[in-house]
């Protein structure tokens, strides 16, 4: 008689720096993995300047999140939406999908035995207002 384990869901709101690291280095097979993020890509921000001044194009620096999931061993859940409130003591992260491209369903409860918080950063203006309403996103 085969036993079924059940694995550990561990809930990866944000696709920055930080997420994007241990997705491609976490064992899926080990893990059910859940990411939330309103964007399907990781930006490499570093390389920002050399776009802006036209030395590389901007598909260069982003990395769609299909690509690093796709390399893994076992299947991992993606939820184009943004995590919009975390409970920790129920271990909940409620989610608002906020595309203009509506399912059936746009707000959802996701629970998770782990949470990983790697949503990335905001831009720093240095005070200046002319900068507070650029976002990189609107780029792309």
């Amino acid at each position: 008689m085969l036993l079924h384990v059940q694995t550990d869901s561990i809930a990866i709101p944000g696709t920055g720096w930080g997420s994007v690291s241990l997705l491609k280095k976490l064992d899926t097979e080990n893990y059910n993995v859940i990411v939330i993020s309103p964007r399907n890509f990781f930006l490499f921000t570093p390389l920002l300047p050399s776009c802006t001044t036209g030395l590389i194009e901007h598909r260069s620096i982003m990395e769609p999140i299909r690509n690093i999931l796709r390399h893994k061993k076992a299947n991992v859940k993606y939820y184009e939406a943004s995590a919009t409130k975390i409970d920790y003591e129920k271990r909940l992260v409620y989610i608002s999908d906020e595309s203009e491209i509506k399912g059936d369903t746009s707000n959802t409860v996701v629970p998770f035995d782990m949470l990983v918080v790697g949503v990335g950063a905001e831009n720093a203006t240095f005070g200046m207002s002319v900068f507070a309403n650029t976002r990189k996103s609107h780029y792309y």
